[in-house]
């Protein structure tokens, strides 16, 4: 499956590629352009290589400012995708800041984007997870539980954030949550999964961290 996404990938690179230098040579600086450098960069960010990712995202969203209005979808999606380049890089202010006018943008449309305003929180997040900043992932995580709730029983997504969340409150020294959440994520993969499944012998070693951090062995 994933020789084919390269393989998909590689036969894609060099049709954009033709696509921008045509818009290029034609004079055109237009979304269509903008489009075009943002679904590249995309490509580039799936390889090994993701530098060229930046200047094309770079472009795109100089193209994307000066031809669409202030608070375009298109805009938050590619200050999104950047702050995903920076952040991969380590260049934590530079990601937080990507993220941060994504946000406020995806905020002032959120109540017909959710997923994508959700995206930028999740994405966040995870920044700050990495970077052991607990209280501010914590907080990004209950903002995003808000743009998208879930009262499914079985919503896969709605239990990786509760995995996460867990992990948050053993690292802030508050177990009881930490192990309830963790509990409720086992028996999630348990049910999804089985307990012969990889997801659910990592979820048992996740609350058997838990638990150690507490001192219960």
């Amino acid at each position: 499956e994933l020789l084919r996404r390269h393989k998909e990938r590689e036969k894609a690179r060099p049709l954009y590629e033709e696509a921008i230098a045509l818009r290029r040579s034609a004079g055109l600086r237009d979304v269509t352009l903008a489009q075009f450098l943002h679904n590249l960069a995309f490509l580039y960010q799936q390889s090994d290589d993701i530098k060229p990712a930046g200047p094309l995202l770079e472009e795109a969203l100089a193209i994307e400012r000066s031809v669409l209005p202030p608070e375009a979808p298109l805009i938050a999606e590619t200050l999104n995708n950047l702050g995903l380049y920076h952040q991969t890089l380590g260049d934590v202010d530079e990601a937080r800041r990507c993220y941060a006018e994504a946000l406020r943008l995806r905020t002032a449309r959120a109540w017909e984007d959710a997923p994508e305003h959700g995206a930028v929180l999740n994405n966040w997040a995870d920044l700050e997870f990495e970077v052991g900043n607990d209280p501010a992932a914590k907080a990004l995580l209950d903002r995003l539980e808000e743009v998208l709730p879930s009262d499914e029983e079985n919503d896969p997504e709605r239990f990786q954030r509760l995995s996460r969340v867990a992990r948050l409150y053993a690292r802030l020294g508050r177990y009881d949550h930490a192990e309830n959440l963790m509990r409720q994520v086992a028996d999630f993969v348990e049910r999804l999964n089985g307990k012969d499944s990889p997801n659910y012998a990592r979820a048992l070693t996740s609350l058997a961290s838990i638990e150690a951090q507490r001192g219960h062995v």
